[in-house]
């Protein structure tokens, strides 16, 4: 019996090692990127990187590859900025008025289960979404039971209820959902930029 492989486990590196072509694109575009103005930097950021980063989140997230797209995306903002290392965190997104990579991966994730969840229930896609969601009910760990830690971590940190989550995503209110997150990031940041 062959053991099951993990087909997202190299998926982090990968990404990364595509987002650092993209970032020396754009260095050989405009040296040094310090010189460029911001929106300029983040124009680049939003077409060449961000995409990468975005692409498939909702079925392969994992919180050590968030944490190295954050890593990778303030050393960018960062340089953009021709500021120092230990600049805090909020300060850099601040200055660009943007939030962190892992909020928007996190709503990528909610907004892929809410997707799934009403699908129509002849669909193939809905009937494996059940088996997984048996799974975790069964105490396995599969995307379903990570996607409502995920979800159970939002509704713990920012009070909304599964109903008003629902509701939100329907009405693509996401910048209500983001700036919620960005809340629950705010205070974990400032005790780890301490």
């Amino acid at each position: 019996m062959t053991p099951l492989r993990n087909p997202f486990k190299n998926i982090g590196d990968h990404v990364i090692q595509k987002c650092i072509k993209a970032f020396f694109k754009i260095k050989d575009f405009c040296e040094p990127l310090g010189q460029v103005p911001l929106f300029l930097a983040l124009h680049f950021y939003n077409t060449l990187i961000l995409p990468l980063m975005d692409y498939c989140s909702g079925v392969w997230y994992n919180q050590s590859i968030v944490n190295l797209f954050e890593k990778f995306s303030l050393k960018y903002f960062r340089r953009a900025l021709h500021v120092r290392p230990n600049m805090p965190t909020l300060s850099v997104y601040g200055k660009f008025g943007i939030h962190r990579v892992g909020i928007r991966l996190k709503c990528n994730v909610l907004k892929y289960l809410h997707r799934l969840h009403n699908l129509p229930h002849s669909v193939p896609a809905y009937l494996d979404y059940l088996d997984l969601c048996t799974l975790s009910v069964a105490g396995f760990d599969t995307w379903v039971s990570r996607a409502l830690n995920i979800y159970n971590l939002f509704e713990t940190e920012t009070g909304i209820t599964k109903s008003r989550f629902l509701d939100l995503l329907k009405h693509s209110v996401k910048d209500k959902i983001k700036v919620a997150f960005y809340k629950s990031y705010d205070v974990s940041m400032a005790v780890s930029d301490q």
